[in-house]
């Protein structure tokens, strides 16, 4: 189902207790909502974020969003965010993690981070992740053929 801006707001209305969601071909022109994330905030258990870069718009807002899912979903188990495909897509999400460490203790329904794209993670940031979500495993999945 291809949604509209709004349409998960409108479907937070209907269906308030969502425990597992697909968030595909998130662009630069998709935000995430208050509404439907405030909603959802104590039912989502799963969440999987596609990001999608446009050569012509740009990147999506990587670091606002992941800020904004770790910081309001308080129930989320596992969050997986595919399609890091461009080197400032891993940078912000670090800069996001780096928040996760503020509030860590607020959220400790986390136990699994899911990192994919084509970017490849050096150990040194390997170990920053690990650094920055110490009781959640991480799992780091390159894919060269994107």
């Amino acid at each position: 189902m291809v949604l509209q801006p709004g349409d998960l707001s409108w479907l937070s209305k209907c269906c308030p207790a969502v425990e597992m969601l697909q968030l595909r071909w998130l662009g630069p022109e998709v935000g995430i909502e208050e509404e439907w994330l405030g909603t959802w905030a104590l039912s989502l258990k799963l969440l999987s974020v596609q990001l999608w870069y446009d050569d012509c718009l740009g990147s999506p807002p990587v670091m606002e969003v992941t800020s904004r899912i770790i910081e309001k979903c308080q129930a989320l188990e596992a969050l997986c965010i595919t399609g890091i495909d461009w080197p400032r897509a891993k940078a912000a999400i670090l800069q996001a993690l780096r928040g996760f460490r503020q509030i860590g203790q607020a959220q400790p329904a986390l136990r699994r981070l899911s990192l994919e794209g084509s970017q490849a993670w050096q150990e040194d940031e390997l170990e920053l992740v690990k650094a920055l979500v110490p009781r959640v495993e991480v799992v780091v999945l390159e894919d060269r053929t994107r």
